[in-house]
C-alpha cells in the first residue's frame, strides 16, 4: 500500500500543473481575443 502514495503524488502534481497550464491559456486566448474584438471596431 506505502508503494502507491509516490506515483499518487506524481499523478496528483501532474494534474494540478496541467491544470493551471490549460487555465492560463485560456485567460490568454480570452484576453487576445478581446483586444482582436477591440481592434476590430476601431478600424469600423
Amino acid at each position: 500500500m506505502l508503494s502507491l502514495v509516490p506515483p499518487a503524488l506524481v499523478g496528483l502534481l501532474f494534474y494540478v500543473v496541467m491544470r493551471s497550464i490549460i487555465r492560463a491559456d485560456r485567460g490568454e486566448r480570452d484576453e487576445y481575443n478581446k483586444i482582436e474584438a477591440e481592434e476590430r471596431d476601431k478600424r469600423q
